[in-house]
């Protein structure tokens, strides 16, 4: 049986995200029936009562002992470099691209489900930041800038938690995401290994997902902002 740290917690997390088990085995190297009972077994061992309810996946009880063990899954991450992270909002995202809605969205990176997420659009950034040279806090989180200069109507950011703004491989993928801007094209970085159970950006060969893969890929950036009254 896999690692629960290492293998079923990224299961958590993208069945978390995706709400789907065809899903989020589209997003990693793992069919629908591992996805499914690797889940089980972690929410089994942990006594985290962790199923769908209300169309969402999620623990329902010993949350505490699964918020710790995302803390040291994202630590994990972290030390392991930018190509690493769990992230999204971004045609380059290594998940599903769109915002899943904004106090989910904002939810996830609190929980540390998610590392870091992108968001573009005229009404994406609070009003009242005036410095867009300076990271704007609000509650848990904090917003970066992504200077876009070929569409100054069309500001694009990033969201990640306060605390992990100053961390090295994030630092690194916000400078990749600038460059990405700049060059006006999808590059790689983002990508997991396939070494890394259930976090390939591609399903495994052979799956039924993956000739749709593609065109996830491929949509177009949602926009979404923050509430007026998020600051």
């Amino acid at each position: 049986m896999r690692d629960i740290l290492i293998d079923g917690v990224p299961v958590l997390d993208l069945l978390e995200i995706t709400c789907s088990t065809s899903q989020a085995a589209a997003q990693s190297n793992c069919d629908q029936s591992s996805i499914s009972r690797l889940y089980r077994h972690v929410s089994h061992q942990l006594g985290l009562d962790f199923r769908k309810s209300q169309g969402r996946y999620r623990a329902h009880t010993n949350k505490a002992v699964l918020r710790s063990l995302r803390h040291t899954a994202q630590l994990l991450r972290l030390a392991r470099g930018s190509g690493h992270l769990q992230w999204l909002g971004h045609p380059c995202s290594p998940l599903p691209q769109a915002w899943l809605g904004e106090e989910r969205t904002l939810g996830l990176l609190r929980e540390r489900v998610l590392d870091l997420a992108v968001i573009a659009g005229p009404e994406s950034c609070p009003p009242n930041w005036t410095d867009r040279t300076q990271p704007f806090p609000f509650g848990d989180w904090v917003m970066v800038d992504l200077p876009d200069e070929g569409q100054p109507l069309d500001p694009t950011a990033v969201v990640l938690r306060c605390d992990n703004l100053e961390q090295p491989a994030m630092q690194e993928l916000i400078s990749q995401l600038r460059q990405t801007l700049v060059r006006r094209n999808c590059l790689p970085f983002a990508r997991v290994g396939p070494t890394d159970s259930c976090h390939a950006l591609l399903p495994a060969a052979g799956h039924p997902d993956r000739r749709h893969a593609g065109a996830r890929q491929r949509r177009t950036q949602p926009r979404l902002g923050l509430a007026p009254g998020a600051a």
